[in-house]
Order: C-alpha cells, then sequence, then structure tokens
C-alpha cells in the first residue's frame, strides 16, 4: 500500500514538474515575441525618423524659398484672374460665384483653371451672360474632349457667333477645324439634310439660339460627347491635370 502511494506520489511529482517545464517555456516564448516586438518597434520608429531627415533636407532653405515663390505666383495669378472677373461683370457677389465654380469645374476635370478663366472671359467679351457661362463651357469642354487648345477654338467661334446673332461660313469652318461640325447635330434636331441647313446658313437662318441647342445635344444626354470629361479625367493625364488644380 505504501509503496502504491510512494509510485502514486512519484507520478504526481513528475507529472507537476512536466506542468511547470511547459509554463515556463511558455513564459520564455512570450518573453521572446516580446522583446522582438520591442525591437521591431524601435526598428520602426529610427526608419520613420530617416524618413522625416530625408524630408526635410529636401526643404533646405533654398527649396523653401523656391516653394514660396511659387506660392506667392500661384496666388497672384488667382488674384488677377478673379478681378478681371469682378471687372468684367462688375459686381463682386457674381465673380465670386462665377469664379468660384469655375475653380471647381477645372478641379475635377482635366481643363485647368487659366484655361477655363480665358475661355469664360471670350464668351463674357462677347455679351454672354454669367448664368449661362458655365453651362456652356461644360458643354464645349465635353466636345473639345478636355482639348484646351480645341475648347479655345470653339469658344471664340461661338462666342462671334452668338454675338451676331447667326451662324456663318467663317465660323462654321472655325469649328469644323476645332473638331465639331454642329450642323450635323442640327439635322438630328431638325430632321433637314445637311444641304437644306447649309442653304439657310447662307441665308443667315441659323440662329445662335439653333447654334446653343446643337452643343446642348452634342454633350447632353444621348449625345455624341456626352460625358467625355468625366471619361477624359479617369486617364493617367487628366487625373495628373486634377492634381495640378488641386495643388494650385
Amino acid at each position: 500500500m505504501n509503496t502504491d502511494n510512494g509510485r502514486l506520489n512519484f507520478e504526481a511529482r513528475i507529472d507537476d514538474s512536466q506542468l511547470e517545464n511547459d509554463a515556463n517555456n511558455i513564459v520564455q516564448r512570450f518573453g521572446q515575441i516580446g522583446d522582438t516586438a520591442v525591437s521591431e518597434g524601435e526598428r520602426m520608429q529610427a526608419a520613420f525618423a530617416k524618413v522625416g531627415t530625408a524630408i526635410g533636407s529636401m526643404f533646405a532653405l533654398d527649396k523653401i524659398k523656391d516653394f514660396a515663390g511659387q506660392v506667392m505666383s500661384a496666388r497672384a495669378n488667382v488674384e488677377s484672374l478673379h478681378t478681371s472677373f469682378t471687372v468684367l461683370l462688375g459686381d463682386a457677389g457674381k465673380a465670386d460665384k462665377l469664379f468660384n465654380g469655375l475653380r471647381e469645374f477645372g478641379a475635377t476635370t482635366p481643363l485647368e483653371l487659366p484655361d477655363l478663366a480665358k475661355a469664360a472671359q471670350t464668351l463674357l467679351g462677347f455679351g454672354t451672360s454669367a448664368n449661362d457661362v458655365l453651362p456652356i463651357l461644360k458643354d464645349i469642354g465635353n466636345i473639345s474632349m478636355g482639348d484646351a487648345q480645341k475648347m479655345e477654338s470653339l469658344t471664340l467661334a461661338f462666342s462671334q457667333a452668338t454675338s451676331a446673332g447667326k451662324l456663318q461660313g467663317q465660323d462654321l469652318l472655325q469649328m469644323i477645324n476645332a473638331g465639331f461640325n454642329p450642323l450635323n447635330e442640327m439635322t438630328k434636331i431638325t430632321g433637314k439634310s445637311m444641304g437644306e441647313l447649309k442653304d439657310e446658313m447662307s441665308k443667315g437662318q441659323i440662329s445662335a439660339k439653333m447654334l446653343r441647342d446643337a452643343f446642348a445635344h452634342a454633350a447632353g444626354e444621348g449625345g455624341q460627347f456626352n460625358g467625355m470629361l468625366d471619361k477624359m479625367s479617369k486617364t493617367l493625364q487628366g487625373a495628373k491635370s486634377n492634381l495640378d488644380d488641386a495643388i494650385e
């Protein structure tokens, strides 16, 4: 009986000893994990410190001066554009509304603020009302597919035609050279042939309203150029343009 008790006690001591060893191993492993975590944390902190130092070195004194100069130049350009709209409209409130709309338009499309401002100035200079400028520019922007040079040509030809109250051959040719023939849209709207519309144009019967409707139709829902700016903004070049406008 005592032997059995001794054997039983001995086996119990072995079991306790194994359990204690297992526990010690677990504690040791946790300690190693903790040491590794601390070590990795210190390594990451050191790496970030190096990155911070590198960024700081990029903005040395001469770089800071250059950056400040660019900021001042961009700010001066923006203020100059804003002032031009105040003069053209003769109303600071209307100028603020239009200019803010142009800035937002430029920041979300491949078209940049200076190009949009120039186009808006052209429209206003030829008598377009402030409320109509942005809708017209959005249509022309889509038709130009975000190309600033084409937009400039289309805006000028459109402004000349609407100022004259009718579409004439020279303005039509300028639009065609920029990639858009409004008579094609008018055939879809009116059901008339190209020959009929050209004959009407020669008689001065293609009105400014008909021209405006042609641009709206081409850029509107179901039109050939509908949503073109949105599609172009998703390209790499469009994204870069959006970023440039946002930074400025």
